[in-house]
């Protein structure tokens, strides 16, 4: 055997490129053929085994995998009737230790487990957890790095059978947790000392008896010294605690949901941070009510120096998007890092829409050269002009997303043919949502120096058109890729319905994009003279319907 496969980095290239990227998907891993195939590697090459061996089993994601092919004739599977209507490995009969050599032996190997939900078609019955957790020596999987257990599927208490001290990742979702499942916790924390990655998505809903649970959550997370948390619990201690913590990176807080007919004291409704807070944090998300007034105050104490994203789900009326999108750039020391920016106006039912928001609101972000994705959902309405669009394409070049929906209909549209400035100047933008005036459009007006070939999808929202030939014309001159266009109509008092049937003109337009495309990939291959020319268009064009 050539010397360099006795380098192990050798040796663990070829046999990763040997298997078939499954990610968290265990549903193929058995039949996949690349992993038949490094099995067969293993068995027949020495020299390969042990790299083999470990590069085929850290893949394997779900406990009912590892019981299974390393424990045959010990398990039955046993339907159980409910909604997942998945079978269960269900002990057969006594396990011994002779049944255990073969699972002993790859237990080492395994990184990365889901315990209680997975792709995989069969699962483990709690008789089968009990049998394990019984039989084994903790922790049974001595070095794994990420566990991911869904409570609605198993017991948390089952999980200090299966944490390690190399634990570096821990995801819990489920219904919900109890008192009992924060003790667990606690003894995790004490195990587990090198955990950085604390992931609770709960969908949680507290009844008024369980409101106190909030905080007592709140204080066992604070006892961890984490990289990244995702967190429905949050108290104000908590809080400042994290805006002062410099190893903190990733910040999610979700929203805890009351139960119905009860109101919920949120921390965020009365925070108050210490100066140059978050200055460490690279990605902020709150999914969590807040008011404007209080996200303007929280702002004013931040001190962002390197944070990426920024995403904020339920702004509480009623807002002031200039103040807003000015306190967000008040808050960064360094503009260049930023690259998404998500802020959402929560829907107040009831009551009066509040007034329109003009462009120059936005004239705040336009020092976030760097930005990438933009998404600003508005409860009024936005108006825009071309200028503004003008402004947008020359502030943001590496735009990728851009979308500004509106809940009520503006009077103010910029014209399609202001779509020409994004075209030239942001190469890389995919997806679009922006309302445009397209009524009055000619092919006469579209440039002939910009073709923009990144643009899939346009949601245009309520944007009124003309004819669809001129439009769908325009429209595959300056962006022949485009695949999707979205629209929605309106009800009866002029907003926007999420769920309102598409305008039936900009279906016309979609399909007309398409069409064009098609007729100008043939007219490139009847003059390419021997160049070779994409001709996907082409075979499209015989399966629309026009």
């Amino acid at each position: 055997m050539h010397r360099c496969f006795h380098i192990p980095e050798v040796l663990t290239l070829i046999c990763e490129a040997c298997r078939e990227p499954t990610g968290d998907n265990d549903s193929t891993w058995v039949t996949s053929e690349n992993t038949q195939s490094l099995a067969a590697l293993a068995r027949t090459c020495k020299e390969v085994y042990a790299t083999a061996i470990r590069c085929l089993w850290q893949d394997v994601t779900d406990i009912a995998i590892i019981a299974e092919y390393t424990m045959p004739g010990c398990w039955m599977l046993d339907l159980v009737d409910d909604e997942s209507n998945i079978p269960l490995l269900t002990p057969a009969r006594h396990i011994v230790e002779a049944d255990l050599t073969r699972f002993k032996f790859y237990a080492p190997f395994i990184r990365k487990m889901t315990f209680g939900g997975s792709d995989w078609p069969k699962g483990l019955s709690e008789d089968g957890y009990l049998a394990l957790t019984m039989t084994l020596n903790a922790p049974i999987f001595p070095n794994l790095t990420h566990i991911s257990w869904d409570t609605a599927g198993i017991s948390l208490s089952y999980i200090q059978y299966f944490a390690s001290p190399s634990l570096v990742s821990l995801h819990i979702a489920g219904d919900s947790l109890s008192f009992g499942d924060l003790h667990v916790l606690r003894c995790i924390r004490q195990r587990c000392r090198n955990v950085s990655e604390l992931d609770i998505g709960c969908s949680y809903i507290l009844t008024r008896s369980e409101q106190h649970m909030v905080a007592s959550f709140a204080d066992t997370i604070s006892t961890w010294s984490l990289h990244s948390l995702k967190t429905p619990f949050m108290s104000l201690n908590l809080m400042r605690q994290l805006a002062v913590d410099p190893t903190l990176r990733t910040l999610h807080i979700t929203n805890q949901t009351p139960w119905p007919g009860t109101s919920m004291y949120h921390p965020l409704e009365s925070l108050v941070l210490p100066a140059q807070a978050f200055s460490a944090l690279t990605s902020l998300v709150i999914g969590a009510d807040i008011r404007a007034d209080r996200l303007l105050t929280m702002l004013e104490s931040c001190s962002f120096g390197c944070l990426h994203t920024l995403e904020i789900y339920q702004i509480l009326p009623r807002v002031t998007w200039r103040s807003i999108l000015a306190a967000v750039r008040g808050a960064h020391s360094a503009p260049s890092t930023f690259r998404r920016l998500r802020l959402k106006e929560a829907a107040s039912p009831g009551q009066p829409r509040p007034p329109p928001t003009q462009g120059a609101a936005l004239e705040p972000l336009y020092g976030f050269s760097a930005l990438e994705e933009l998404h600003l959902d508005f409860e009024g309405a936005l108006h825009l002009g071309e200028d503004d669009v003008s402004r947008m394409a020359q502030s943001w070049p590496q735009l990728r997303l851009l979308l500004l929906p509106a809940r009520a209909p503006p009077q103010e549209r910029p014209p399609l043919h202001a779509l020409r400035h994004l075209a030239a100047r942001c190469p890389r933008l995919r997806t679009l949502g922006l309302e445009v005036d397209a009524s009055d459009v000619s092919l006469v007006h579209a440039p002939t120096d910009v073709r923009q070939t990144a643009l899939a999808s346009w949601y245009v929202y309520a944007s009124p058109v003309g004819p669809a030939g001129p439009v769908g014309a325009y429209l595959s001159a300056v962006f022949p890729e485009l695949e999707k266009i979205a629209s929605a109509g309106q009800v009866a008092d002029g907003d926007l319905e999420e769920e309102a049937p598409e305008n039936p003109t900009w279906r016309k337009v979609q399909v007309l994009v398409k069409a064009f495309g098609a007729i100008r990939a043939h007219e490139s291959l009847c003059t390419a003279k021997g160049r070779v020319i994409r001709a996907g268009h082409i075979m499209e064009l015989d399966g629309i319907d026009f």
